[in-house]
């Protein structure tokens, strides 16, 4: 019996742990080049021949605080070449968001997305879609490519709902962890 609870205990320790959130701040000691790398988010058909790995992108301000307004995208099995692609989110309350890459065409399977006015308010304060990502939980999302339109469609489950709204919670509070090496 004690093996039981033991195991319940580390089990749900473990899926506690695999559920949160996390933004490195990465710094390269030559160049003291800032970077930052997020939890992603993968989204993949039931066969794992088609996926995509969702990542917010994240900047430092001149007062060290970050902030984010963007996508990036890495997609497997959904065409050999991008541009113009499209990310439909459907939240919780019926809410939806649908943007179209802002990169140039490319067959490496990199694709960005801004998230506010086309990328007018990446360095302001002032959001619109971020508001949502921020409170809603994500049910759905669909991405297309813009060149062969191939898509998913998966709907995201359990606490990958709250994907966003972690991420966007560390952001406010400015919690960052260093880079591991």
């Amino acid at each position: 019996m004690k093996n039981i609870i033991l195991f319940s205990v580390i089990f749900f320790s473990a899926l506690k742990l695999q559920a949160q959130q996390k933004i490195q701040r990465c710094q390269d000691d030559m160049t003291d080049e800032v970077s930052f790398i997020t939890s992603g988010l993968v989204v993949a058909n039931k066969d794992k021949t088609q996926s995509f790995r969702i990542e917010l992108d994240i900047l430092e301000r001149e007062d060290k605080t970050i902030m984010s307004n963007g996508l990036t995208l890495k997609v497997v099995g959904l065409g050999n070449c991008f541009k113009n692609d499209n990310l439909i989110f459907l939240f919780e309350n019926g809410q939806k968001i649908s943007i179209t890459s802002w990169n140039d065409f490319n067959c490496e399977g990199d694709i960005w997305f801004f998230l506010n006015d086309g990328g007018s308010q990446w360095y302001k304060d002032s959001e619109t879609y971020t508001d949502i990502l921020k409170a809603q939980k994500l049910v759905k999302i669909r991405y297309t490519n813009g060149s062969s339109h191939e898509s998913l469609t998966r709907e995201i489950s359990g606490n990958n709902q709250n994907y966003f709204i972690e991420l966007f919670k560390l952001i406010a509070e400015n919690k960052v962890v260093p880079c591991k090496e």
